[in-house]
């Protein structure tokens, strides 16, 4: 179980080039196919009279985003460029580039490139492996909707190998109180951490330096020592905004006393209820609590029913459970605590359709289970 809950992710476009066509969000100009060629493993960038731009259309209207670029690319000449461009017009543009550098006798190339845009700062860094990151320098480049992509120009080609476009470097947890401090955890070592500071309820945490995208897992520790870990190791990418939702899990025990996991907003079919044998069926139901630690308390269970359902429709009790068996009916469960790894039973009763019902057609009965929770005192 994870102890936050993915609300918008980071990721923005990430190709590796390994299609038979140009995703259509490219904006190629001049608009003409012998200049570019997609060789399975790569986009080949190929020189010409005009300078080639590839602009990823959704960028001019994205203010803040991370570019990266891994690319081959070892210009031998003057006037061989190539790399990053912010374009405004074709003598109002800011470049990332790729040159060769005939004082050196050498080419200025590097194997992946980033641009970092916040509104109207870019930041240019590059890299030799994609995670440890070398900075370049900020520029402002004052105009409002640029076109965002690559670019060459000269007499020698360029292999586009990956091209990745996140909204930032860091990953926000929301939901906190003042004081809570979070941890992304990997194979057991902390990557990245931060602090909710005094009249916040996020933290931002910095993974710039880590390879994307990346698995990992949620550790939050409340000011009063109570922490949550999360058990579950999912896929990170950078920009990912989370929210704190710490809660237990609803597993259904079937017929065979297999646990069957009961999923947030999916519907489960329950079973039939005999007409001749029966007058109601009961089924256990248990809250578990998956987090590698952390308590989870004041946890409320009550069921809710479509809008406009008759009380006599409503066919469905919550009952406490003692000794493994329905003992008393409740119209809402409440209790105080399920602490990390501990499991709490209840039952749910579902009785059958009456007589009369049935002659007018009603054949199943529909209904939820809502849980609702805190993780503070």
């Amino acid at each position: 179980m994870g102890v936050v809950a993915l609300k918008k992710s980071g990721l923005i476009y990430r190709d590796t080039f390994e299609a038979v066509s140009l995703d259509e969000r490219w904006e190629v100009s001049p608009n003409d196919t012998s200049r570019y060629e997609l060789l399975g493993n790569a986009l080949r960038l190929k020189s010409g009279v005009d300078p080639l731009f590839a602009f990823f259309s959704p960028l001019t209207a994205t203010e803040e985003f991370v570019i990266d670029l891994k690319n081959l690319y070892n210009p031998s000449a003057k006037n061989n460029l190539g790399g990053l461009t912010v374009f405004g017009t074709a003598e109002d543009r800011l470049d990332m580039e790729e040159y060769y550098d005939e004082v050196e006798g050498t080419a200025r190339s590097y194997p992946w490139m980033r641009l970092v845009r916040r509104y109207n700062a870019y930041s240019a860094y590059w890299s030799e492996d994609g995670v440890n990151w070398n900075v370049e320098g900020t520029d402002q480049f004052d105009v409002a909707a640029p076109k965002v992509g690559l670019y060459l120009m000269g007499e020698e080609s360029m292999d586009v190998e990956e091209v990745r476009i996140f909204h930032s470097t860091k990953i926000k947890v929301s939901g906190l109180i003042e004081g809570s401090h979070v941890e992304l955890v990997q194979a057991g070592k902390v990557i990245s951490s931060a602090i909710c500071r005094t009249g916040m309820s996020e933290a931002e945490l910095d993974v710039s330096g880590v390879q994307l995208p990346f698995t990992g897992k949620f550790v939050v520790r409340l000011p009063e020592n109570n922490t949550f870990t999360s058990t579950e190791v999912q896929q990170i990418w950078a920009g990912d905004e989370y929210n704190f939702e710490p809660n237990a899990d609803l597993y259904l025990i079937d017929g065979s006393g297999n646990e069957l996991p009961l999923i947030e907003n999916m519907e489960k079919f329950l079973g039939y209820v005999q007409s001749t044998t029966q007058d109601y069926k009961d089924f256990r139901i248990l809250i578990r609590n998956n987090m590698a630690s952390g308590t989870i308390k004041s946890v409320k269970i009550n069921i809710t029913w479509p809008d406009g359902t008759p009380a006599d429709m409503k066919l469905a009790d919550l009952y406490r459970d003692i000794n493994g068996e329905p003992a008393v009916k409740y119209a809402v469960l409440d209790y105080p605590s399920i602490a990390a790894g501990t499991v709490t039973p209840f039952w749910l009763r579902v009785r059958r359709i009456t007589d009369s019902m049935a002659s007018k057609g009603i054949s199943d009965v529909n209904f939820g289970i809502s849980m609702i929770s805190t993780y503070i005192n």
